[in-house]
C-alpha cells in the first residue's frame, strides 16, 4: 500500500497529504473549541449590531454535529447614545451554553425566518431594556436615529430548551413612565419533565409605573410556548398577579403568544380605588368612581380585548356587563351593555369632581361645588357605544322611591360624550331626554334637554308628615307635599370641571304640580301665622289642596333668577323671587307669603334665604312684620310672567285651569286669555294656517 502511495504522481501525494494535513487541523481545532474564533466573530458580531461585543472570555465552539458555542461571558454594550445609568450593557451572560442545527444557519442566511436554537442554557442574566422620551430603544439594532427605518428590533430566537437559572431584568421606558426590576428563572424544554424541580417560567417584579408603586408576579409552565407564534401554537396555563398602586389584577388562565399579547382566555379579578385609574392603565376611558372589586372572563384574540363582567361592585352599586375593545382602528373602540341590579348615584360623584359619597372635596372661600379639571383629554382617547340597562338607580335617603329602570345609550366619537335615548322611570312618572359633553376644544361645552312627567311626588319622596292625623291613627304618614309633578329644561355651560360648568350656566328650566296637595303646617309656617302653626301641631296637620304650582327658573352666566314660582292653596298663596350666583356660590331668595284669613299672631313678613351655598341664612326682615304692601306688589309683579307661561303647561295635566283660577284671583284674568292668544298666533304662523279675520 506504502509502495503504492509512493509510486502515485507527485501532485497527487501532495494533495492527499495537504487535506490530510487539513484534517488533522481541523480535528485539533475541534478539538481545542476554535478559540481562536472568538475574536472574529465578535468583530463580526459588533460590526452587524454597530455596538460593543464580548464573547471570548473563556470561548469554545464545536461545528462536529449540531453548532455548540460555550463562554464564561456574553456581553451585548448599549448603543453609542446611551449615556450615564443608560450606558449599561443591553445584555451580560455568564456561563452559557448554546446549541443551534447548522440548517438553521442556512435559512437565517436566506432571510425571513428566525434563529432556531436547540438549546440555550445560562447560569446567571442581566439585561437593561431602556427607551428614552423620543423612542429610541436600546434593543434596536442599526443606526441610532428613531426615524431612520432601518433601525431593527430585536427578533427572538426558537428555542427547544431554554434554562435561565438566575435572570435579573431593568426596564427603564419613558413614554411609559416606567421602571421596574423583575427576577425570572425559567427551565423547560423536550426533555425537562414537566413538574420537576424549577421546572416552568417563573417571573417576579417590583417598580413604579406612572409615580404608583408597580408588583407583577407571573407563573406558568414555561417561556417557549408564550414566545412562539403560528396558529398551530397551543396555548399554556398562565397565572399572574399585578398591582398598580392600590389597583390590582389577577388572571387564572391560558395564554397563546404572550408576546403579541393574543390568545388570553381566563378567569379575571380586578379590585381598586376608582375605575378611571384601572382604565387609564390599558388606555380605556372610564369614570372616577367609588372604590370597586369584580370579576369575570377575559379573552383576546387578534385586536380584540373582551371582558364577560359577571360581578362589579361599586361602592354600593352592583353592576355586570359585557364589552369589547379593539385596538386594531387609529382611535380604539370599545361596545358593549352595561347591566346591573343597582347603580348608586353617588359613587359616580368623583367622576364630577366629588369626594367619595358625593361629599364635595374642601375648597377655598367656602366655596362647595367642585373644581377639580375633568380629564377631557382622555375623552379623546377612545371612541365608544355602551348600551345602559340598569334595574334600579339610587338618588339618595331623600327619595322614597328610586329610578327602576334606566336606559340609554352612552355614546363617545371624537371627544364628544353623549347619552342617548335616556329613559328612566320612578312614582308611576318618566324622565328622558338627553345630554351631551363636547370636549373636542380645550374647554368643554355640555347641554342637557331632558322632560319628566307624571312623577307622583307622595311616593317619590322620603319625608314624611307625622303631624297628620293619619300618622295618629297609627297608619303609614303621608308625604307634605302630594301631586304630579312635570316638567321640562333646556340648559347649557361651558368650563373645565362642575364648578366652571354651572358656573356658566344658560338656558330655562319649568316645572309643575298638578292635582297637588301640600301640608298646611308647611304653608301656615311659610306664611309665619303663629296661632294657626301652633294649632296645627296640637290638632294634628290636614293637607290643603294647591290650585297653582309652578315654577320657571330662567339662567344666564350662572345666575338663576325664578321667573315665575309661586304655590298657591285656598289657605296661603306663597311667592319666591331674588336670584341664585353658581358662580359666586351665593343665595339671595326672598319668599313673601300673603294668607288669606285672619289670625291675631300673623307675621306677614318677608323671609330672606342669603348668605353662600356653605354657610346659607334664614331671616325675618322683621321691619316688613305685619305690612301688606311688599306681598301686594309680589303678586302684582307676578301675574304677567305667570299668565304668559301658563298657555305652554300641558293643557291635558289638569294644571292650567287652577293656576288660571289663581291668576284671575289675583286680577290678572285678561292677561291669561291674552297669553294664551299670542300662543294661539304663533302656532298659526308656524304651521301656516290663516288667523280668524285675515
Amino acid at each position: 500500500m506504502v509502495a503504492k502511495f509512493s509510486e502515485a504522481p507527485r501532485w497527487l501525494r501532495w494533495t492527499l497529504g495537504a487535506l490530510g494535513a487539513l484534517l488533522l487541523v481541523l480535528l485539533l481545532c475541534e478539538a481545542l473549541g476554535w478559540r481562536f474564533a472568538g475574536g472574529p466573530i465578535e468583530r463580526m458580531l459588533q460590526r452587524q449590531l454597530q455596538r460593543e461585543v464580548s464573547l471570548k472570555e473563556g470561548f469554545r465552539m464545536h461545528l462536529l454535529g449540531p453548532i455548540r458555542l460555550k463562554t464564561d461571558l456574553l456581553r451585548i454594550g448599549p448603543p453609542a447614545w446611551a449615556e450615564g445609568e443608560q450606558a449599561r450593557p443591553l445584555v451580560e451572560a455568564r456561563s452559557l451554553n448554546a446549541r443551534l442545527p447548522w440548517s438553521t444557519l442556512f435559512a437565517a442566511r436566506r432571510g425571513g425566518e428566525p434563529l432556531h436554537v436547540s438549546a440555550f442554557e445560562v447560569d446567571t442574566l442581566e439585561a437593561l431594556l431602556h427607551r428614552t422620551a423620543d423612542g429610541r430603544a436600546n434593543w434596536q439594532f442599526g443606526p441610532s436615529d428613531p426615524a431612520d427605518k432601518k433601525a431593527s428590533e430585536l427578533e427572538l430566537p426558537v428555542f427547544d430548551r431554554l434554562t435561565v437559572r438566575d435572570g435579573r431584568v431593568t426596564v427603564l421606558d419613558q413614554p411609559l413612565k416606567l421602571a421596574a426590576d423583575a427576577r425570572i428563572r425559567t427551565h423547560e424544554g423536550r426533555d425537562v419533565q414537566a413538574g420537576s424541580e424549577g421546572a416552568g417560567l417563573r417571573i417576579d417584579a417590583e417598580g413604579r409605573y406612572r409615580g404608583e408603586p408597580l408588583f407583577l408576579r407571573l407563573a406558568s409552565s414555561g417561556a417557549l410556548a408564550l414566545m412562539a407564534k403560528g396558529e398551530g401554537v397551543e396555548p399554556v396555563p398562565v397565572r399572574i398577579e399585578a398591582g398598580v398602586g392600590e389597583t390590582r389584577f389577577d388572571f387564572d388562565g391560558r395564554v397563546r403568544e404572550a408576546l403579541r399579547l393574543t390568545g388570553f382566555d381566563g378567569r379575571v379579578s380586578f379590585s381598586g380605588p376608582t375605575l378611571g385609574d384601572a382604565g387609564s392603565l390599558f388606555g380605556v376611558t372610564l369614570p372616577s368612581t367609588a372604590k370597586f372589586d369584580g370579576a369575570g372572563r377575559l379573552q383576546h384574540e387578534g385586536q380584540v380585548w373582551r371582558l364577560a363582567v359577571e360581578r362589579l361592585t361599586v361602592g354600593g352599586s352592583r353592576l355586570a356587563g359585557d364589552f369589547a375593545f379593539d385596538v386594531g382602528p387609529e382611535t380604539p373602540l370599545l361596545q358593549g351593555e352595561l347591566r346591573g341590579e343597582r347603580l348608586v348615584l353617588a359613587d359616580l360623584a368623583p367622576a364630577f369632581g366629588a369626594g367619595t359619597g358625593g361629599k364635595s372635596e374642601p375648597r377655598r372661600g367656602g366655596r362647595v361645588l367642585p373644581d377639580r379639571e375633568f380629564d377631557l383629554p382622555a375623552l379623546k382617547a377612545m371612541n365608544a357605544e355602551v348600551k345602559v340597562d340598569l334595574k334600579e338607580v339610587r338618588l339618595g335617603d331623600v327619595f322614597a322611591q328610586q329610578i327602576r329602570p334606566l336606559q340609554g345609550v352612552i355614546g363617545l366619537r371624537g371627544a364628544v360624550l353623549s347619552v342617548d335615548r335616556l329613559v328612566a322611570r320612578t312614582a308611576d312618572g318618566e324622565l328622558g331626554g338627553r345630554l351631551v359633553l363636547d370636549a373636542s376644544e380645550r374647554t368643554a361645552q355640555w347641554r342637557a334637554q331632558l322632560r319628566w312627567a307624571g312623577i307622583r311626588l307622595e311616593r317619590w319622596l322620603s319625608p314624611r308628615n307625622p303631624t297628620d292625623e293619619r300618622a295618629r291613627t297609627g297608619q303609614p304618614p303621608p308625604s307634605y307635599v302630594s301631586g304630579v309633578l312635570s316638567g321640562r329644561a333646556d340648559l347649557r355651560g361651558r368650563g373645565r370641571s362642575a364648578a366652571e360648568l354651572l358656573g356658566s350656566l344658560d338656558g330655562e328650566a319649568t316645572t309643575w304640580v298638578q292635582n297637588g296637595r301640600i301640608s298646611h303646617l308647611v304653608m301656615e309656617g311659610a306664611g309665619l301665622d303663629l296661632a294657626q302653626a301652633l294649632g296645627v301641631v296640637i290638632k294634628g296637620d290636614q293637607p290643603l289642596a294647591m290650585n297653582c304650582a309652578v315654577t320657571r327658573i330662567e339662567a344666564k352666566d350662572g345666575r338663576l333668577r325664578p321667573d315665575v314660582a309661586v304655590i298657591d292653596t285656598a289657605d296661603t298663596t306663597v311667592l319666591v323671587d331674588g336670584a341664585v350666583s353658581l358662580r359666586e356660590e351665593r343665595l339671595n331668595l326672598t319668599l313673601r307669603a300673603r294668607p288669606k284669613d285672619f289670625s291675631p299672631l300673623t307675621l306677614r313678613a318677608p323671609v330672606h334665604v342669603q348668605g353662600s351655598f356653605s354657610e346659607p341664612q334664614v331671616r325675618l326682615d322683621t321691619a316688613a312684620i305685619g305690612g301688606k304692601a311688599a306681598a301686594a306688589a309680589a303678586l302684582a309683579a307676578l301675574v304677567s310672567p305667570l299668565a304668559a307661561v301658563l298657555p305652554f303647561i300641558d293643557p291635558g295635566t289638569g294644571d292650567e285651569p287652577g293656576c288660571r283660577q289663581a291668576v284671575a284671583k289675583l286680577g290678572g284674568a285678561g292677561q291669561v286669555e291674552a297669553a294664551r292668544e299670542v300662543k294661539q298666533e304663533a302656532e298659526r304662523d308656524a304651521s301656516g294656517t290663516p288667523a280668524k279675520g285675515r
